[in-house]
């Protein structure tokens, strides 16, 4: 994923106007500056552009598809989106964000993909940016001009300081995704600890919304709900968490009322030795100075409320999910050898099966998605049916799928396995880790 570049002039004395406003002095070779190579490649870079409302209205929004550099997706933040969208194409569109700074960025990096977010705008979209601690890179143009006074870039920049929650589980990453992201998990962990859930409604894309309803050991109720942000399936999630009233309507907390309306969440996940380490940032966003207060005295009980809930988790995933059986082998062989009879049909026929069994048909497609099957036939003649899908390959060093050797009626397995085999070569050798 790229990064989240924001690029701004100032003068000397670091203001980014005059004292009327202009930023004439500032941008007296702008002309010049779009036939640069500093330009040229910041354009090359870009995949998205997020712009302050201001920045959007200083010229004629038509006209942005036909003059402005960035052919790019456009997120322009304002309080009210305009009654008449401007005139866009295949490449430049325009999405105007009411939810703030924070929204802005989550979407436009969705929209960029593995190329750089801009942040295009004056002081108060930079410092917003700076105070959430979303920029990645900033690029400051120094001009030679002393403004004396004016609006300074490094002013009001008193950050919010989020919590942040990290917690390595003794489990594989696909299923740690799926106690996130599946209604019958997390109705047996999310929440505090003690209280019933019962999940009213699982969306799970941007956009889509996680309502439930949680009943704690003393019989009180309440409604809650998340809205998806961001999904990037075992790796991240972004989300706003709020209390929400029975129709999904967002709702003050019933037991805090100056608690922040809204707090915007971003999981990252990742894996390492078969463990998945899980880290959770949130902080308010559109917040009042009242609300702010509250979440920065309650960061203690937070603190405790969200341990409660990740030892939730854990519980869950070490009873309920699955039983692991590790198993380690070092073999004589190089690494790109010992891989290929894990991903060849020819190879593994020769060797996946009990002794004194044969593997007559062994059919592998070794790709995210593509299916294994085996049929094992034994001394007396019995055959085992052994089926699977590929979930993760990454030549030579890991291999992710499934295995199901037993159906009901229907055809469905009674007991599916899920496999994760690490390959690390060692000294010429090769150490299997399954």
């Amino acid at each position: 994923m790229g990064r989240v570049v924001l690029g701004m002039t100032v003068s000397l004395d670091g203001f980014v106007n005059d004292r009327n406003g202009s930023v004439g002095r500032l941008y007296f070779d702008l002309a010049e500056l779009r036939h640069t190579e500093v330009l040229q490649e910041d354009i090359r870079n870009t995949g998205a552009v997020v712009m302050g409302r201001r920045a959007y209205a200083m010229g004629d929004p038509d006209s942005y598809v036909d003059y402005y550099e960035f052919q790019v997706p456009i997120f322009v933040l304002t309080s009210e989106p305009p009654q008449k969208l401007p005139k866009q194409n295949e490449r430049l569109t325009f999405t105007f964000v009411t939810e703030g700074i924070e929204s802005a960025i989550i979407q436009a990096k969705a929209a960029a993909g593995d190329k750089d977010v801009t942040v295009v705008g004056g002081a108060s979209t930079a410092q917003a940016c700076l105070r959430a601690g979303l920029v990645d890179e900033l690029h400051l143009d120094l001009m030679p001009v002393l403004l004396g006074e004016s609006l300074r870039l490094f002013e009001h920049l008193e950050t919010l300081q989020g919590l942040t929650f990290t917690r390595i589980f003794d489990a594989p990453l696909e299923a740690v995704w799926k106690a996130l992201t599946e209604a019958e998990a997390l109705a047996r962990w999310w929440g505090p600890r003690g209280a019933q859930i019962r999940v009213v409604r699982l969306e799970l894309c941007p956009g889509g919304v996680f309502q439930y309803v949680q009943q704690t050991p003393g019989g009180s109720q309440g409604w809650g709900k998340l809205v998806y942000r961001e999904v990037v399936p075992q790796s991240r999630l972004a989300f706003v968490t709020s209390f929400s009233d029975a129709a999904g309507g967002t709702a003050r907390n019933p037991w805090n009322p100056s608690w922040p309306l809204e707090i915007l969440n971003v999981w990252i996940l990742e894996q390492q030795d078969g463990k998945t380490t899980l880290t959770m940032h949130g902080v308010p966003i559109n917040a009042t100075a009242q609300e702010l207060d509250t979440f920065r005295s309650a960061r203690e009980s937070v603190g405790k409320g969200f341990k409660g809930t990740l030892d939730g988790l854990e519980t869950y995933l070490s009873e309920s999910v699955y039983s692991a059986l590790v198993l380690e082998r070092v073999f004589d062989a190089p690494r790109s050898l010992v891989f290929e009879a894990w991903t060849s049909p020819e190879h593994m026929a020769r060797w996946w099966e009990p002794k004194g069994y044969t593997n007559p048909i062994c059919e592998l497609d070794a790709r995210p998605g593509g299916a294994i099957l085996i049929h094992m036939t034994g001394p007396d003649g019995r055959v085992i049916i052994n089926k699977g899908i590929f979930k993760e390959i990454v030549e030579p060093e890991r291999l992710v799928f499934t295995t199901y050797a037993f159906e009901d009626e229907a055809g469905n397995p009674r007991l599916e396995i899920l496999n994760t085999v690490i390959f690390a070569e060692q000294e010429g050798k090769t150490r299997l880790r399954l």
